[in-house]
């Protein structure tokens, strides 16, 4: 029995579009897991540049705060070095 082009060709066109259909179906399977993990990429980046955020704020303020406390002593040892220096000048003019 001789097959005829037609009869050939039909059963690979029907095997070859079975074939397309499935990995089209797991190409956009992918593609909807994939755009979820990147939806939840993108709301984990906002939360971490929030965070980030506040973090520097809060160094900010400390470094500050630090900067003030250093003046702060330096102006202090200052001013009791030159009572310390001007009491010694007292007791030794006595």
């Amino acid at each position: 029995m001789e097959f005829t082009l037609p009869q050939l060709l039909v059963p690979a066109i029907v095997a070859l579009s079975g074939v397309i259909t499935v990995l089209w179906k797991q190409t956009t399977d992918r593609q909807t897991k994939t755009e979820e993990k990147l939806v939840q990429c993108e709301e984990q980046h906002v939360q971490h540049n929030t965070r980030m955020i506040h973090l520097s704020e809060k160094i900010g303020k400390l470094e500050g705060r630090q900067a003030g406390i250093e003046e702060l002593s330096q102006a202090v040892l200052k001013e009791v070095r030159n009572a310390v220096s001007e009491n010694t000048r007292t007791d030794e003019g006595n």
